[in-house]
């Protein structure tokens, strides 16, 4: 089984009730294919950077769901022809990899920082003398 996202556009056309109903739809649909539903964030309204369908605005829905890969052929055609969905996205979500190392700490005891020696004004002058040939 594979994690999955998919992200929906609602027609902006739709009541509230109409669009809380689209979405349990869309949930029903998936686990009538034999999802398992991990994480659902409800639609809600928001503006499009370009027009979908002729609209500037849509209801925008997400859900995070397990499922196996052959199964997932059976959501897609009912997904396309569910009316109040304007588009779709489906992405495989990829496990969080765990993190190998602690990062690296400065121990502050072992550092000691670089002192330079110091230059005086007269050895700095005699070195320009030399290079300008004076």
């Amino acid at each position: 089984m594979k994690t999955y996202q998919l992200n929906y556009l609602l027609s902006p056309e739709l009541y509230n009730e109409a669009v809380k109903e689209a979405g349990e739809t869309i949930e029903r649909m998936l686990a009538d294919a034999g999802a398992i539903l991990e994480n659902i964030e409800a639609p809600s309204k928001k503006d499009l950077g370009v027009s979908i369908a002729g609209q500037k605005s849509a209801f925008l829905g997400a859900i995070n769901f397990s499922m196996a890969a052959d199964k997932l052929a059976d959501f897609r055609p009912q997904m396309t022809a569910f009316k109040p969905v304007l588009r779709y996205m489906l992405s495989i979500k990829r496990p969080a990899r765990a993190q190998k190392k602690a990062p690296r700490t400065l121990d502050k005891a072992k550092w000691t920082p670089k002192k330079e020696a110091k230059v005086e004004m007269m050895d700095i002058e005699k070195k320009l003398g030399e290079i300008l040939g004076e």
